[in-house]
């Protein structure tokens, strides 16, 4: 085998080693930004839900201080 025919393979084997690892890359990049879009999802899905929870304890509590409020002013009259 001629030193440029050496040459020309081991370069080729060397374009397939970056392709391979550009492919791994990818993938990886793929996967984390996929994983991350999941974590966003299920964020907002929590705070969405902690915020109707403390909304709604937040009117509970001002009803009943209403009540309250109601029923002392009865009181007085």
């Amino acid at each position: 085998m001629a030193l440029k025919d050496k040459w020309q393979q081991d370069r080729i084997g060397r374009q397939q080693g970056v392709q391979e690892r550009q492919q791994q890359v990818q993938t990886t990049l793929s996967l984390w930004q996929q994983e991350r879009q999941n974590q966003a999802s299920e964020f907002r899905e929590d705070l969405e839900y902690r915020v109707t929870d403390l909304l709604a304890n937040y009117q509970k509590q001002r009803l009943e201080a209403r009540e309250t409020l109601l029923e002392d002013l009865a009181i007085f009259r």
